[in-house]
């Protein structure tokens, strides 16, 4: 399922996604008017909750529980976050 978030996150504009090799997925912000604190906070706005690694990295990390649907929606609610008006 991490690899499935990660694809669904591939290519969104202003993030870069860090393949995984095991439940956690890595996303770099490349955005100079975002960072890592802001995302988190978009994000728990919209009921994913992920944790900055740097102030330019955030962690998400799948749980067994949370099946394709709910990966397809925290993909859903991280895009969102990303594009939110500064």
């Amino acid at each position: 399922r991490a690899r499935r978030l990660a694809d669904l996150l591939d290519g969104t504009p202003g993030i870069r996604v860090i393949p995984p090799e095991t439940n956690i997925v890595m996303i770099d912000i490349e955005r100079e008017d975002l960072d890592a604190f802001v995302l988190v906070e978009r994000a728990r706005a919209r009921g994913v909750l992920l944790t900055p690694f740097t102030a330019t990295r955030v962690r998400a990390v799948t749980h067994l529980d949370v099946d394709d649907d709910g990966i397809d929606r925290a993909a859903a609610a991280i895009r969102a976050a990303v594009g939110s008006p500064s």
